[in-house]
């Protein structure tokens, strides 16, 4: 399965992982073996450590189910920094604690222009979990809160960081909702008898 990676950082993409519109949505990582995957696809673990957990454990369902929990936190944070609103504390505990695992397991090293937290390739189910929490943390601790945004579908719940110059990006996909909002302007237009086409390309 390819997914789709519209978010502008992994920690939004991974809050992406609950798909489809209100309220007909569909579960994106439906079994460890999808979080394994999306984790490679995005980058967060290599193709060796990704083939040693699909190996490891093809019926693990505790991590996923931790997964799916720390995603539900993240989900409550984010939703309500765009809110303008507090997160209830535990939400942010949870993903506290999932970090400090992480940092457990981590090494430092020298990569390519500085020193960084890293994980050693590791057949431990939940060590997909790791650097997750990492970009999580790296996310709620920049600059980049500011950016999010949510798609201006109405019944579409995917995020994303709005790095347009005048912050003015409206959709999650320009190629999904963004082709739907105008082809429902369109069908109205034409509805009404207005000889206005297809409106102007946005993003």
């Amino acid at each position: 399965m390819a997914f789709k990676l519209i978010g502008g950082h992994p920690a939004v993409d991974f809050l992406n992982t609950v798909g489809g519109f209100e309220p007909a949505l569909v579960e994106l990582l439906p079994s460890y073996a999808d979080l394994v995957a999306w984790a490679e696809q995005t980058g967060l673990i290599g193709p060796e450590q990704a083939g040693r957990l699909r190996a490891a454990a093809r019926q693990e369902t505790a991590t996923l189910a931790r997964a799916h929990e720390l995603r539900a936190h993240l989900e409550a944070v984010i939703r309500a920094e765009l809110a303008g609103t507090a997160p209830d504390r535990h939400h942010l505990d949870a993903i506290h604690d999932a970090y400090v695992a992480a940092l457990a397991a981590a090494r430092l090293g020298r990569g390519p222009a500085a020193y960084a937290w890293g994980w050693p390739a590791s057949d431990e189910p939940e060590s997909v979990l790791w650097p997750i929490a990492d970009r999580i943390v790296g996310l709620l601790g920049s600059a980049d809160l500011a950016r999010l945004a949510e798609c201006s579908t109405a019944n579409c719940r995917w995020i994303y960081l709005d790095r347009t110059k005048n912050h003015n990006r409206r959709w999650c996909s320009d190629d999904t909702c963004g082709v739907n909002a105008r082809m429902r302007r369109y069908r109205a237009a034409r509805r009404a008898g207005s000889p206005a086409g297809v409106p102007a390309r946005e993003r």
